[in-house]
C-alpha cells in the first residue's frame, strides 16, 4: 500500500499540523483520529492495515468517543501511511510527536483537535471524476480509495464519470492519483 504515497501525496498530507507540532525528522510520533467518518467498512480496513491484528483498538473506536490514540512510537513514514489511510477511508487523523500526545495540556490538544477538524482540508467537497479503465491501476485505485469491488466493471465503467462527497484532503489527493492513471477530474465546493 505504500506505493500510494509518493512525493506529492506526501505533501497534501502534511499541511495538517501548526509548524511547531507538525512530525519533523526525529523519531515517534502519535497517530490521533479525530473524527470516524462514514464508512464503518473502511474505517476497519483503514484500522486493520494500521495496526493488524489489534481488536481493541478497532472496538475502542467503534464503542467510545473520541479522539483516539490509535498507535504511538511510529516513524513518521508510518504516521503518514496512517493519516493517509485514515483519510481514504473518510476519517480525520493527525499525527503528533509523541512527546505532545502525551504531556500536552489537555486544553491545548482539545483546542488543536477542534481546530484541526475544522479545518477547511477536511471539509467536505464533490469530486466528478472518470477513471481511464478497470485494468491493475484502476482496479488499485478503486479499492484503496472507494473500497468494495462493484458487482460489475463494466457496469461501474458505463456510470462514468462517477460524482462522490468527500473530504477536501481525499478529493486532492485522489484528484492527484486519477490524474497519474490517466483519468480525468474536478474537485467543486460541497453546497449541500
Amino acid at each position: 500500500m505504500a506505493q500510494w504515497l509518493d512525493t506529492e501525496t506526501k505533501a497534501l498530507l502534511q499541511p495538517a499540523l501548526p509548524p511547531k507540532d507538525v512530525a519533523t525528522a526525529t523519531i515517534g510520533y502519535t497517530l490521533v483520529l479525530l473524527d470516524r467518518g462514514a464508512d464503518e467498512s473502511l474505517l476497519r480496513r483503514a484500522l486493520y492495515r494500521i495496526h493488524p491484528n489489534n481488536e481493541s483498538i478497532t472496538g475502542r473506536v467503534f464503542e467510545s468517543p473520541g479522539p483516539w490514540s490509535l498507535r504511538s512510537e511510529l516513524s513518521e513514514a508510518e504516521a503518514m501511511f496512517g493519516q493517509f489511510e485514515l483519510i481514504c477511508a473518510e476519517a480525520v487523523a493527525v499525527f503528533l510527536r509523541d512527546d505532545v500526545a502525551r504531556s500536552g495540556d489537555a486544553a491545548y490538544l482539545g483546542e488543536l483537535f477542534g481546530n484541526l477538524t475544522e479545518s477547511p482540508e477536511f471539509a467536505w467537497a464533490w469530486l466528478v471524476f472518470r477513471l481511464p479503465g478497470f485494468d491493475e491501476q484502476g482496479r488499485a485505485f478503486w479499492d484503496q480509495f472507494l473500497g468494495e469491488e462493484p458487482a460489475s466493471w463494466a457496469q461501474a465503467e458505463a456510470r462514468m464519470p462517477l460524482r462522490l462527497r468527500t473530504r477536501r484532503k481525499k478529493a486532492r489527493i485522489m484528484h492527484h492519483w486519477i490524474r497519474k492513471i490517466g483519468g480525468t477530474c474536478l474537485i467543486t465546493n460541497d453546497t449541500a
